[in-house]
């Protein structure tokens, strides 16, 4: 009887699970983990809910749940990959929109990990990688602030933070300290609410440690901001996972607006698919990636469109290569160890892979069977060949002073010899680097004010030869900071690290190196906006009626760039016409160009809350006169269009329009609210300026 008993009692307790504990949710998805492991994506239709379920495969009533959404509605669409090099669970949401307040909100939307801690998978160890982007970060504003749900408003946006203990801080014009909903309803009544979410967040949600709010922000994408731009941005859009020989990729779709016209003729906007873009989400070795690799950075997978507007991936994995589908439909470029090929079509780039991968197949035995280092041989204990070859052979000698104690000792010794060497390193460098740069950024910033206050009563003229005094005097000051304060701060980083310290002072003593070689870096770019390397190169060879290319013009453009997105974390890209063909200026058209290009990169530094920003370059035929057109955009909040021509009389937008105007050029605005700006130059080429005393 007993024998009886006991195997159905088994086979009862098995029963018990998942799928019995929510029987009205059904599998939707299931990845397999390792070898205990399965994950599952579970879907009710009634409840509009979905749980992601980790489930032991041995023991079915063994699960946990990882994640339950907020927003009780359907979603578009969801995807999941296990990697087991960092033992971490990927899980992607692309829409979850609920109605809030008359007003729709994305609860859930975002990326999602979960790593094993303790032998466990748990919802308590999940990251979130997302940045609502500005128009749904607007709609969070309408449904909670504008509405007075100040509660809602701090409840969202700790969803969408960092995995701690967290407040919404705010400080009142009495110096009060205020929390949560008191924060939000100051935060809305003095108008301190941005439509930047990162920027938001990150300056007013603190983290709470021990019970205390600290200084530190509570959303810095769980430690990633370099995230912000990449996979973060575009949440509400398709994704895939895909594995090859780099490691793990994450496909991401990008979508926006099109316009389109019905049968009857009727104008309508429709949410289109335009590309899939590719980001290296995990590298081979399982660490986090947090950018693209350089060499696909601008590319984009064409995928192709059925009917029914499904996705078919325009990218797949063949012999450890990510193959993917270029714009034109055709082409097809594979990616792997930094290596980038393309080849006419889809047939030519398999044959092309399978002779390399032949070749590769030949050569590889000759690589196994090189004799194993004869370290096996001494080993104490049996170890597997593999681990073996990754450790020194292991010497038998007298016990030798490690490197460490030894180092330690001698500086003891050095300490010992050398009474009068300082406990700790003099901050009078500092101070004097501070006061250099202050002293000259001061002197700069009268010039410029001075200038600016004046020019606008001046006749072309007369601008052209303030325009040249200015440019002579921000020149002398570059090469006077490049010759004294450079070199003074160098010399002074030599004396530090020359400085014999004592070993609990050498990671202070390397830390002040970097800060001052950080210093050097800053002053060399302000040497540089000062006075451009290649004009002042220019200048000696040509002199100043020489003429400059399209080379020099755009390599100063490209440090521009370059420097912006470095000091602004903002991606900052140039792209030129396919047709792109040499223009040619006096040395001083390109001074006025480059004037324009720091002036416009600086106002959306300071006014634009931009993302990204993009330089494209090409030549145009205006009339009889060729032309350099350039046009920046940016994603920022933009302005109504009415309001360019009161800007006019700002600083930033009238030096833009009086400088092009001094290059024989003229500019164009194209901005509305919440959509960015494009500024449009164009530039007459091959011919020098005529000076036009008459106006």
């Amino acid at each position: 009887m007993i024998l009886t008993v006991l195997p159905l009692a088994g086979v009862f307790a098995q029963t018990k699970s998942v799928y019995s504990d929510f029987p009205d949710y059904e599998l939707k998805t299931k990845i397999n983990g390792d070898e205990k492991f399965d994950f599952l994506e579970l879907y009710s239709e009634r409840k509009k809910s979905t749980r992601l379920v980790c489930v032991n495969k041995n023991k079915p009533s063994e699960y946990s749940v990882l994640f339950e959404n907020r927003a009780k509605q359907d979603y578009s669409f969801t995807a999941m990959f296990y990697s087991k090099k960092s033992d971490t669970l990927y899980f992607h949401i692309v829409a979850s929109p609920a109605p809030v307040n008359s007003y729709v909100v994305y609860y859930d939307a975002g990326l999602y990990s979960f790593s094993r801690k303790n032998g466990v998978f748990s919802k308590d160890d999940c990251k979130r990688y997302y940045v609502p982007e500005k128009w749904i970060f607007d709609f969070v504003k309408d449904a909670f602030l504008k509405k007075g749900d100040y509660a809602g408003f701090v409840d969202f946006i700790s969803s969408i933070s960092d995995s701690c203990e967290k407040k919404l801080c705010v400080t009142d014009d009495d110096g009060k300290l205020l929390y949560d909903e008191k924060a939000a309803e100051y935060i809305w009544k003095n108008k301190l609410y941005s439509s930047d979410s990162f920027a938001f967040l990150n300056k007013y949600l603190r983290r709470v440690e021990k019970g205390a709010v600290t200084e530190k922000s509570a959303f810095t994408l769980n430690g990633c901001p370099e995230l912000k731009d990449s996979v973060c941005k575009d949440t509400l859009n398709v994704a895939n996972f895909v594995q090859s020989d780099d490691g793990i990729w994450f496909i991401n779709e990008k979508a926006g607006p099109v316009g389109k016209t019905d049968e009857n003729g009727n104008k309508y906007t429709k949410w289109e698919m335009q590309y899939l873009s590719p980001y290296l989400l995990e590298d081979k070795n399982g660490n986090l990636v947090r950018q693209q690799p350089e060499s696909i950075k601008q590319f984009k997978i064409c995928p192709i469109i059925s009917e029914t507007d499904e996705v078919d991936k325009g990218f797949f994995v063949y012999n450890g290569w990510l193959l993917m589908r270029d714009m034109d439909g055709q082409t097809f470029c594979a990616y792997k160890n930094g290596e980038f090929l393309s080849k006419p079509s889809y047939s030519q780039m398999i044959s092309f892979l399978s002779e390399l991968n032949k070749t590769v197949e030949k050569i590889e035995p000759k690589v196994e069977k090189t004799p194993a280092p004869q370290v096996i041989q001494k080993s104490p204990e049996p170890v597997e060949s593999e681990k073996v070859t990754l450790l020194p052979a292991p010497v038998e000698s007298e016990p030798v002073i490690s490197s460490q104690e030894s180092l330690i000792s001698e500086s003891q010794i050095e300490a010992s010899e050398q009474p009068d060497i300082p406990s700790s390193i003099d901050t009078w460098f500092f101070i004097s680097i501070i006061l250099f740069i202050l002293l000259t950024a001061a002197i700069v910033i009268i010039i410029t004010l001075c200038s600016k206050k004046y020019q606008q009563h001046l006749n072309k003229k007369d601008k052209r030869l303030i325009f040249t005094i200015q440019n002579n005097e921000r020149t002398k000051i570059s090469r006077d900071l490049h010759d004294s304060v450079v070199q003074t701060v160098r010399a002074i980083r030599t004396d530090v690290e020359m400085l014999k310290v004592q070993p609990d002072e050498v990671v202070k003593q390397q830390q002040i190196i970097k800060e001052i070689t950080d210093s050097v870096v800053l002053l060399r770019n302000i040497c540089y906006n000062l006075s451009p390397a290649e004009i002042s190169l220019a200048e000696n060879s040509g002199g100043q009626g020489g003429t400059t290319n399209h080379l020099e013009l755009l390599s100063v453009i490209d440090t521009l760039c370059k420097q912006f997105s470095q000091k602004n974390k903002i991606p900052c890209t140039i792209n030129t016409d396919t047709n792109f063909y040499i223009p040619i200026f006096t040395l001083e058209v390109s001074k006025y160009v480059i004037r324009v290009i720091q002036e416009i990169l600086t106002n959306i530094e300071k006014h634009s809350f931009a993302t990204s920003v993009s330089i494209l370059i090409s030549n145009e035929q205006l009339e009889e006169n060729e032309m350099l057109k350039i046009v920046v955009i940016d994603d920022g909040i933009g302005c109504e269009q009415s309001e360019m021509t009161k800007n006019k009389h700002h600083f930033g937008v009238r030096n833009i329009i009086e400088n092009i105007n001094l290059a024989g050029g003229k500019v164009e605005f194209y901005t509305k609210p919440n959509e960015g700006m494009n500024i449009v130059l164009k530039v007459p080429c091959s011919r020098a300026l005529k000076e036009d005393s008459s106006k």
